[in-house]
């Protein structure tokens, strides 16, 4: 029992290294850049030698995809539990939930805004890699929320025309705009707020049956 603990100590401890070059992997690019990053200034971030670095990763490329992987998780974790889209059973249940999840993508881009920037300015421009990356990611948003579409088809809520990739696509594009604006002044709630609220209601309106039901 004791050698188990030990071996579950060891194992918190190298995932919290890793945890802690990450993070400051994503500060240090946010302030420099990727390009004029180096390894050390990595490690030096994460108060470890450079050895440490490289018994994690074998390049800075590879911790750049550790960056991305992390941001996309928070990010996903917003769509999940009580916000996942098979929870949702009316369109007032969906214009709740749906407004969550916006108060909560903000949050996060406000929180993390140099990181967020850094992801949505630079990633493309590192390698052919960097853009490919991008373009799964936003993949995987918009089929996400195309599941939020199809279930709401299917439940009865959305109308059944509803072309749902363009749909997904659009939603998309009202978050660029306002992670755009979020990352220019993340202090800003009331824009956050007034935004939000905008966003869900043309949503519900374009989407819903009936979108009274949602009042």
């Amino acid at each position: 029992m004791p050698r188990e603990r030990s071996t579950a100590r060891a194992q918190e401890r190298v995932a919290a290294t890793r945890d802690g070059l990450v993070q400051a992997a994503a500060t240090v690019f946010a302030e420099r850049g990727y390009h004029p990053t180096r390894v050390s200034d990595i490690a030096e971030q994460a108060g470890v030698g450079q050895g440490t670095f490289y018994r994690h990763f074998s390049d800075k490329r590879q911790i750049l995809d550790a960056v991305v992987a992390g941001t996309a998780e928070r990010l996903q974790s917003v769509f999940t539990d009580e916000n996942a889209p098979e929870q949702i059973d009316s369109l007032a249940e969906y214009r709740e939930r749906a407004s969550d999840m916006a108060t909560r993508v903000f949050e996060l881009i406000a929180a993390e805004h140099r990181e967020m920037g850094f992801l949505l300015g630079q990633l493309p421009s590192v390698d052919d890699d960097g853009a490919a990356t991008l373009d799964f990611v936003h993949g995987i948003a918009a089929a996400m929320i195309a599941e939020y579409y199809r279930i709401g088809i299917e439940r009865g809520f959305f109308r059944a025309d509803l072309d749902i990739d363009a749909a997904s696509i659009a939603v998309i594009g009202m978050g660029l705009s306002a992670a755009w604006k979020i990352l220019r002044n993340p202090a800003d709630t009331g824009f956050r707020a007034q935004y939000r609220e905008t966003v869900v209601e043309f949503i519900v309106r374009y989407a819903a049956v009936d979108p009274t039901i949602a009042n």
